[in-house]
Protein backbone atom coordinates (compact mmCIF):
# COMPACT_ATOMS: atom_id res chain seq x y z
CA UNK A 1 0.00 0.00 0.00
CA UNK A 2 1.20 3.60 -1.09
CA UNK A 3 0.77 6.53 0.77
CA UNK A 4 0.08 9.41 -1.02
CA UNK A 5 -0.17 12.57 1.33
CA UNK A 6 3.26 12.88 3.61
CA UNK A 7 2.46 11.89 7.40
CA UNK A 8 2.12 14.49 9.81
CA UNK A 9 3.85 16.11 11.92
CA UNK A 10 2.54 15.85 15.55
CA UNK A 11 1.00 19.28 17.57
CA UNK A 12 3.18 18.82 20.17
CA UNK A 13 6.94 20.18 20.20
CA UNK A 14 9.30 16.76 20.50
CA UNK A 15 11.19 16.88 23.52
CA UNK A 16 14.91 17.16 23.27
CA UNK A 17 17.07 15.87 25.99
CA UNK A 18 18.69 18.06 28.46
CA UNK A 19 21.66 19.19 27.71
CA UNK A 20 24.83 17.57 29.06
CA UNK A 21 27.22 19.64 31.26
CA UNK A 22 30.67 19.93 29.45
CA UNK A 23 33.72 18.24 30.69
CA UNK A 24 36.07 20.81 31.89
CA UNK A 25 39.55 19.18 30.90
CA UNK A 26 42.70 20.67 32.69
CA UNK A 27 45.65 20.55 30.25
CA UNK A 28 49.14 21.39 30.60
CA UNK A 29 52.06 19.96 28.48
CA UNK A 30 54.21 17.76 29.69
CA UNK A 31 57.97 18.47 29.05
CA UNK A 32 59.90 16.53 26.81
CA UNK A 33 61.87 12.92 27.33
CA UNK A 34 65.36 13.82 28.54
CA UNK A 35 66.54 10.46 26.62
CA UNK A 36 65.67 8.29 24.42
CA UNK A 37 66.88 4.65 25.02
CA UNK A 38 68.95 2.41 22.20
CA UNK A 39 69.23 -0.82 22.57
CA UNK A 40 73.45 -2.17 22.40
CA UNK A 41 72.90 -5.80 20.64
CA UNK A 42 76.53 -6.41 20.34
CA UNK A 43 76.47 -6.33 24.63
CA UNK A 44 72.60 -6.43 24.86
CA UNK A 45 72.78 -3.00 26.86
CA UNK A 46 70.45 -0.30 27.38
CA UNK A 47 72.56 2.84 26.51
CA UNK A 48 70.57 6.47 27.02
CA UNK A 49 71.12 8.71 23.61
CA UNK A 50 70.26 12.31 25.24
CA UNK A 51 67.48 14.04 22.76
CA UNK A 52 68.55 17.67 21.72
CA UNK A 53 66.36 20.03 19.85
CA UNK A 54 66.13 19.76 16.08
CA UNK A 55 67.10 23.31 14.61
CA UNK A 56 64.52 24.25 11.92
CA UNK A 57 65.64 26.84 10.36
CA UNK A 58 63.42 28.18 6.48
CA UNK A 59 66.22 30.55 5.85
CA UNK A 60 68.73 28.24 5.68
CA UNK A 61 66.68 25.34 4.17
CA UNK A 62 66.41 28.02 0.99
CA UNK A 63 69.67 28.83 0.94
CA UNK A 64 70.54 24.89 1.05
CA UNK A 65 67.88 24.28 -1.69
CA UNK A 66 69.35 27.44 -3.92
CA UNK A 67 73.11 25.41 -4.09
CA UNK A 68 73.78 23.29 -6.97
CA UNK A 69 73.08 19.32 -6.53
CA UNK A 70 75.96 18.19 -4.42
CA UNK A 71 75.95 14.42 -5.61
CA UNK A 72 75.97 14.99 -10.03
CA UNK A 73 76.85 18.86 -9.52
CA UNK A 74 73.11 19.78 -11.64
CA UNK A 75 73.33 23.77 -10.93
CA UNK A 76 69.85 25.46 -10.35
CA UNK A 77 67.34 25.16 -7.41
CA UNK A 78 67.71 21.54 -5.80
CA UNK A 79 65.57 20.43 -2.85
CA UNK A 80 66.91 20.39 1.00
CA UNK A 81 67.65 16.88 1.48
CA UNK A 82 67.77 15.62 5.22
CA UNK A 83 69.94 12.51 5.71
CA UNK A 84 68.84 9.04 7.93
CA UNK A 85 67.59 10.28 11.01
CA UNK A 86 67.92 8.22 14.32
CA UNK A 87 65.01 6.44 14.56
CA UNK A 88 60.92 6.88 14.36
CA UNK A 89 59.53 10.22 15.47
CA UNK A 90 62.55 11.64 15.81
CA UNK A 91 62.66 14.85 13.89
CA UNK A 92 65.85 15.44 11.40
CA UNK A 93 67.75 18.78 12.45
CA UNK A 94 67.93 21.22 9.65
CA UNK A 95 71.60 22.03 10.72
CA UNK A 96 72.08 18.42 8.50
CA UNK A 97 70.82 19.46 5.44
CA UNK A 98 72.22 19.00 2.01
CA UNK A 99 70.83 20.17 -1.75
CA UNK A 100 69.95 17.56 -4.07
CA UNK A 101 68.53 17.56 -7.49
CA UNK A 102 64.60 17.40 -7.44
CA UNK A 103 62.77 15.07 -10.17
CA UNK A 104 63.23 16.19 -13.81
CA UNK A 105 60.84 14.81 -16.71
CA UNK A 106 61.43 11.60 -17.35
CA UNK A 107 64.14 11.56 -15.08
CA UNK A 108 64.32 10.58 -11.32
CA UNK A 109 66.73 13.12 -9.18
CA UNK A 110 68.88 12.40 -6.84
CA UNK A 111 66.98 13.37 -3.72
CA UNK A 112 64.50 10.56 -4.94
CA UNK A 113 67.06 8.01 -5.70
CA UNK A 114 68.75 8.98 -2.37
CA UNK A 115 65.47 8.63 -0.46
CA UNK A 116 64.88 5.32 -1.91
CA UNK A 117 68.51 3.49 -1.07
CA UNK A 118 69.09 3.46 -5.34
CA UNK A 119 72.41 5.63 -4.51
CA UNK A 120 73.87 3.82 -1.62
CA UNK A 121 73.03 0.96 0.76
CA UNK A 122 72.07 2.02 4.55
CA UNK A 123 75.67 2.36 5.83
CA UNK A 124 76.56 4.31 3.21
CA UNK A 125 73.71 6.40 3.11
CA UNK A 126 74.47 7.73 6.49
CA UNK A 127 78.07 8.53 6.44
CA UNK A 128 77.51 9.73 2.95
CA UNK A 129 74.85 11.81 4.40
CA UNK A 130 77.09 13.11 7.07
CA UNK A 131 79.70 14.04 4.90
CA UNK A 132 77.68 15.97 2.69
CA UNK A 133 75.75 17.74 5.96
CA UNK A 134 79.21 18.87 6.88
CA UNK A 135 80.50 20.18 3.46
CA UNK A 136 77.24 22.07 3.33
CA UNK A 137 77.60 23.79 6.61
CA UNK A 138 81.16 24.50 5.15
CA UNK A 139 79.71 26.04 2.13
CA UNK A 140 77.03 28.14 3.72
CA UNK A 141 79.57 29.62 6.37
CA UNK A 142 77.48 27.90 8.80
CA UNK A 143 80.46 25.34 9.94
CA UNK A 144 83.56 26.62 12.19
CA UNK A 145 86.52 24.41 11.19
CA UNK A 146 88.59 23.94 14.23
CA UNK A 147 92.17 25.20 14.44
CA UNK A 148 94.31 21.35 14.84
CA UNK A 149 97.80 20.59 15.53
CA UNK A 150 99.74 20.85 12.29
CA UNK A 151 99.55 17.53 10.24
CA UNK A 152 95.86 17.23 11.34
CA UNK A 153 93.23 17.17 9.40
CA UNK A 154 91.56 21.30 9.71
CA UNK A 155 88.12 20.88 11.40
CA UNK A 156 86.67 17.87 10.01
CA UNK A 157 84.70 15.23 12.38
CA UNK A 158 84.42 12.73 9.94
CA UNK A 159 88.12 12.25 9.07
CA UNK A 160 89.58 8.82 9.25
Amino acid sequence: MKRRAPLKRSAFKSKAPPPRPAKQVDYTPRPRAPAVAVRDSSRDLVVQVLKSEPVSDESYRRLVAALPCIHCGRPGPSQAAHGPTLGARIKASDDDIFPLCADRVLELGCHTLFDQYVLFDAEQRREVAARWAYETRLATGRGRPTIRAAGEEEGNPLAS
